[in-house]
């Protein structure tokens, strides 16, 4: 398959290297623009200043693929066929929406309707912007004088803007062979300073407001006098304002006096705040606070049944809402000055709580009154969805089924009851044996009560304080079953999980209590022959699917800096997880579970205590081009009557989301081999291989390539390991000392199908470090070899 895809680019790659022969014979190629002499401002900064952009190659091969798809879409391109094409079209259609009339059917006429405007924007998009080939490529990039011209002078009032006033740019051009190789040269020199920042106002309030802040002001004594620090302040001023009363505040207030001639490189800045026409900014304060729950409601406005809570008046047809909740979701009151910020705090979390199909907020000022409106509409108290799709986990990507049914506010509390069916279908690797693929069947159903509040005896004032953290209580029970080929596994559970977050950076997830009985009620006879060996050998895995009851209790952090997951500019994401396991064992030990004076009856139980870190960043190089990397790293010790992890509960390398270069789960442990019946070098990795440590690093250069599909050029590296030796699997466990030693290294090249409702990935990966391998020949890097080198990876959506 990769061959395939070899030399189906070949052509278009010696093809895109021809770009010069579509220029006319006054005309030069821009191939490449650089800039020199910049010493304070990046490189990166001063080229989004460029005016021209030189055409897109593939990776860093010098050629042009893209100039010859659009060209190649020009020669077949013809607006009059295309204008003709259109309007043929139209009278079809139209024809058909007049009998669709006559015949009086409303349907069909609606649906000829849709067809025509989906047909009319597809000619029109045509017309405007090409053929599909010359949207997936470029017009060639003729060297225009006039852009370069352009650029230089934007280079030179970018410096200017930063604090370089005495900044100069110019440019060279050198053409060799029709193609124009352009040099933008800037000289920075000295920057200007602050030296004295100050405002001037008659507003006593505004004046006491600003003074208070000014530690968090952008312009400071001694830093570079930049514009957009100005603007920076313009736009902080405006906001503490406008959350401090000074509703009708406008940016247009806040002008700034600089003077540049006080000393050496020296800048005096002085931010005035104008009086409006009137002659004094009005501070508003909160007359009254109107709740309307059903704004969307027909009837009679006198018919509205009114009420008061915490001074807000709430206003209704049925009265089916918690007022108690609501306000806790409120930060706007009577006699409180006006807030902007507290005003969309309150429509956010009016939101989050699942209720309101739209929350509007406006103030009335007529009449000498100042009345804050809060309008919503209730969503549909029961609502069902479903959703047919592909996942792939550990192998194949196979298809799911989601069935959910949601009934809202059900005890009148703003709770929401939901009930949750799934049916899914994986093509795994056996167990034992990674050649044969098997379909894995997972069913699930799950029932859960969601409460807008932490249900704990915290007194309402506190439930108030933390409403803007949005709290939930989610109470759960669900049942899952699991059918692989080696073994059938199901799990009852119940849980009691408490979440919230501040804004959409932070998320908290506390799990009080998580509730199991887990089952294997088939295990192959191959399957439980494999576990006893391992049992004789020391390893405590047979004990992993003993019937079981498990308990844990588990906290866990998310942080998204810069909304990660946009991949539109860089950004960051790490999530914790610590968890223990069977800790109120310790305490106390139900009759239920197995003891030592009763292994035959009961159910056996875990105790354990794990962590997990993921940290993964995005930073896009350019709008067609992103580098990305992650970190996973983490630790289960089990302890306790079997010193076993559930199998649910052990690290796992290797497979798509993984160190690519290996087989789902096979990668490891350590410097382990596994070797075949006759001593052999199992180069397959027939077994999955659970670990207690894991340490897994990947980073990949992402690149769009045309249309729908994108590229990538990854590296991956990591490996899990034993806590304790394994006899059953010798240099399995983890020294501190030399793990780096043990570490797997795969690279590869990877395809992303975006189709926008879902990321289709092939990630090729082939192995450069194998620890398995005997000293002196763990380097190695045999593209198709015949022992597993390289492996065709399949996923759905990035890997991180």
């Amino acid at each position: 398959m990769v061959r395939v895809f070899f030399w189906a680019f070949i052509p278009l790659f010696l093809s895109g290297c021809l770009g010069t022969k579509y220029l006319d014979e006054n005309e030069v190629l821009l191939r490449k623009q650089q800039i020199e002499g910049n010493e304070e401002l990046s490189a990166t900064t001063m080229e989004s200043y460029y005016q021209q952009e030189t055409n897109r190659q593939i990776l860093f091969f010098p050629v042009y693929p893209y100039v010859y798809l659009y060209h190649w879409g020009l020669n077949n391109y013809d607006k009059t066929e295309i204008r003709a094409d259109k309007e043929d079209k139209m009278v079809e259609i139209n024809a058909k929406i007049e009998e669709a009339k006559a015949e009086d059917k409303e349907n069909k006429v609606e649906r000829l309707e849709r067809k025509k405007e989906r047909k009319e924007e597809k000619f029109d998009k045509k017309l405007r912007e090409g053929n599909i080939l010359m949207r997936w490529g470029e017009p060639l990039a003729v060297l225009d004088t006039g852009a370069v011209r352009t650029t230089t002078e934007q280079l030179r009032l970018l410096m200017s803007s930063r604090g370089y006033l005495n900044s100069e740019a110019d440019f060279n051009i050198d053409v060799e062979d029709k193609k124009a190789y352009v040099t933008y040269n800037v000289e920075e020199k000295t920057a200007w300073t602050i030296d004295t920042f100050q405002f001037r106002t008659d507003d006593e309030a505004i004046r006491e407001l600003i003074s208070g802040t000014l530690e968090e002001s952008p312009i400071q004594q001694g830093e570079n006098y930049e514009t957009r620090d100005l603007d920076a302040e313009r736009q902080r001023v405006d906001e503490l304002l406008k959350n401090n009363g000074f509703y009708d505040f406008s940016r247009q207030y806040l002008v700034f006096n600089v003077d540049t001639t006080v000393d050496d490189h020296k800048a005096w800045v002085e931010m005035v705040v104008q009086k409006p026409r009137s002659g004094t900014h009005k501070r508003y304060k909160l007359d009254s606070v109107i709740f309307v729950t059903d704004a969307s409601e027909s009837g009679e406005e006198e018919a509205r049944k009114v009420k008061q809570y915490q001074g807000v008046t709430y206003k209704y047809y049925d009265d089916i809402y918690s007022r108690k909740i609501l306000d806790r979701r409120l930060f706007i009151y009577p006699d409180s000055f006006y807030s902007k910020q507290n005003t969309f705090e309150t429509q956010r979390q009016l939101a989050n709580l699942d209720m309101f199909k739209f929350i509007n907020i406006n103030y009335d000022t007529t009449g000498g009154r100042f009345v804050a409106n809060i309008f919503t509409s209730p969503l549909k108290s029961y609502q069902t969805s479903n959703e047919v799709g592909v996942n792939v986990s550990q192998g194949l990507p196979g298809p799911f089924y989601n069935l959910s049914f949601k009934k809202r506010n059900v005890f009148g509390g703003l709770e929401i009851l939901e009930l949750n069916g799934r049916i899914a279908a994986e093509g795994v690797a056996s167990f034992s044996d990674p050649e044969n693929v098997y379909q894995s069947r997972e069913y699930s159903a799950n029932l859960s009560l969601i409460f807008p509040q932490f249900i704990f005896p915290f007194s309402d004032n506190f439930q108030r304080k933390i409403g803007e953290y949005n709290p939930k209580t989610r109470v759960q029970t669900g049942y899952s079953f699991t059918n692989r080929p080696e073994y059938e596994r199901s799990n009852l559970n119940a849980a009691l999980v408490y979440t919230w977050q501040k804004d959409t950076k932070i998320f908290y997830n506390l799990t009080l209590a998580d509730l199991s009985v887990i089952r294997t009620p088939r295990t192959t006879e191959a399957f439980d022959s494999l576990l006893l060996t391992l049992f004789e050998n020391g390893n405590n895995l047979i004990n992993s699917f003993n019937s079981a009851f498990v308990s844990s209790v588990s906290f866990s952090p998310t942080f998204s800096f810069n909304n990660y997951g946009d991949y539109e500019q860089k950004a960051s994401y790490l999530k914790l997880f610590v968890e223990s396991g069977g800790t109120t064992l310790n305490l106390y030990k139900p009759r239920f579970l197995k003891s030592e004076q009763m292994d035959s009856t009961g159910l056996d139980f875990y105790q354990w205590v794990k962590f997990f870190a993921d940290y993964r960043q995005n930073i896009p190089l350019n709008q067609n081009q992103s580098f990305a990397w992650r970190i996973n790293a983490g630790a289960a010790k089990p302890y306790g009557r079997n010193e076993a992890l559930p199998y649910e509960k052990y690290f796992f390398a290797g497979g798509s989301n993984s160190v690519r270069a290996w087989r789902p789960r096979r990668l490891g442990p350590g410097s382990y081999t596994p070797r075949l019946a006759d001593g052999s070098r199992d180069y397959q990795s027939l077994f999955e291989q659970p670990g207690e440590i894991i340490f897994v690093a990947s980073a990949e250069f992402r690149r769009k390539i045309i249309g729908f599909l994108n590229g990538a050029v990854f590296v991956d590296a990591g490996n899990v390991w034993t806590i304790s030796e394994d006899r059953s699997r010798p240099g399995a466990d983890f020294s501190l000392t030399d793990f780096y030693q043990e570490m797997a290294i795969g690279t590869g090249i990877g395809f992303r199908f975006d189709f926008s409702f879902l990321i289709l990935r092939l990630d090729i990966a082939t192995k450069v470090r194998d620890p398995a391998i005997e000293e002196g020949s763990k380097w190695l890097f045999r593209p198709f070899g015949d022992r597993e080198e390289t492996v065709l990876n399949i996923g759905i959506g990035y890997p991180f």
